[in-house]
């Protein structure tokens, strides 16, 4: 499927004006239905959308493994998904179908956390060592262990014992770990023994995707997000930012880091 287009422009130089064409990353509105109920519309690349079908299913706890996922079909961008009887009370109780734009995700996560007695909270104690999370950051932003396409794009990977197990992109950094999460489920990846690591912020709804599949280290590239940070100290995830040229950052639970 085709995930970018050319678009022309007028490229301002020192001493000129160049017209050039540029490829661009193609966001569409994708449609997932699940037991033929619309329950989410959200503009991403289309590409691996069974990934990011499954990924938004255990990352918003409709699903708890991947066995309770019966069949997906994919049609241009409709995606259509049908659960096991263990699911549907889950599904019922998600309510209406949710519009999340390319930069957004939704804020009905943190006030869930806010309000929720329970939540879900990851008992891993797996480690890494300070070192070898540094050489994983540069590994992930040089892009030597995974093809990395030149468009705008967010990306992620799961890391599981110093190798890149799965890696995605998109324009929302939302829909990457959506993307990576279910790549990494259909891969049998432990979860409890993994690393995140993504371009994007950490937002609540993020961080909360990952607590939910038992990741226990999740690593951003940008600057931290105070609601990501609340929910991971709600959720037991360890969040560690490393913005350029500022060193890393350990904000919850730094036992995790030798």
């Amino acid at each position: 499927m085709v995930i970018s287009t050319k678009v022309g422009g007028v490229r301002i130089l020192k001493d000129a004006k160049v017209v050039v064409e540029d490829n661009v990353a193609l966001d569409l509105p994708i449609n997932i239905f699940v037991d033929n109920k619309h329950i989410l519309t959200l503009f991403g690349v289309p590409q691996n959308l069974e990934d990011l079908a499954i990924g938004y299913l255990l990352g918003e706890g409709i699903v708890s493994t991947l066995d309770e996922v019966e069949s997906v079909s994919i049609e241009n961008t409709d995606i259509s998904i049908y659960l096991s009887p263990e699911a549907k009370p889950r599904l019922e109780k998600y309510g209406s179908a949710r519009l999340v734009l390319s930069s957004c995700g939704s804020l009905e996560d943190y006030f869930n956390v806010l309000s929720r007695g329970s939540v879900p909270y990851v008992l891993s104690r797996h480690r890494v060592c300070a070192g070898r999370l540094v050489e994983i950051v540069r590994d992930f932003i040089a892009g030597r262990s995974f093809p990395r396409s030149e468009l705008a794009l967010h990306t992620a990977a799961i890391v599981v014992s110093n190798e890149f197990r799965v890696y995605r992109e998109d324009v929302s950094r939302h829909a990457v770990i959506d993307k990576v999460i279910g790549g990494a489920a259909r891969e049998g990846v432990d979860f409890g023994e993994a690393i995140l690591v993504t371009s994007g912020r950490l937002s609540a709804d993020m961080v909360l995707k990952a607590s939910r599949v038992g990741i226990p280290i999740a690593v951003s590239l940008r600057g931290p997000l105070f609601s990501g940070i609340y929910v991971a100290l709600r959720t037991g995830v360890t969040v560690v930012s490393v913005p350029r040229g500022k060193g890393a950052t350990v904000y919850t639970y730094p036992e995790r880091i030798k």
